[in-house]
């Protein structure tokens, strides 16, 4: 954790409502900005952080868990599992009664589409990590 890492001084962790986190925030400039919220709205968090100029140039944004086992089959790809690898089973809840379909397929979608958006977005550009459920690191580019 960031106390034992002697760095709790130069970070700040934000719990709660991340639109209402994020636009408490306004007016101030991030280097890094890490997110792990509700996966659906990622694409307003992103639009957010990087529309109100709160990401400084070539900052980067930290976008956990998007690459999670049920990602690549909903786009119709087998994720390459080793041999000896324990499967992750996310459970994200009920069915999503307006979509009708479960929570694992709507997060999925959502994180599919996210993913879409980010490496077509001239304004940054992405790599995404396949450790654990996926992190993908997105840098603003100079623009």
């Amino acid at each position: 954790n960031f106390v034992d890492a002697g760095v709790e001084d130069y970070i700040e962790v934000i719990v709660g409502d991340a639109r209402e986190n994020l636009a408490s925030l306004a007016g101030q400039t991030f280097e890094i900005a890490f997110l792990d919220a509700d996966k659906p709205s990622y694409p307003v968090y992103y639009d957010t952080i990087i529309g109100e100029n709160m990401l400084a140039k070539g900052g980067l944004i930290i976008a956990d868990n998007t690459a999670f086992d049920c990602v690549t089959p909903y786009i119709g790809i087998p994720a390459p599992v080793a041999d000896d690898a324990v499967p992750i089973e996310p459970s994200f809840g009920p069915v999503d009664k307006q979509m009708g379909l479960g929570q694992t397929e709507v997060i999925a979608k959502a994180l599919h589409n996210f993913n879409e958006y980010v490496r077509k977005d001239p304004r940054s550009e992405v790599v995404m990590l396949p450790i654990f459920t996926g992190i993908s690191l997105i840098r603003l580019l100079d623009a």
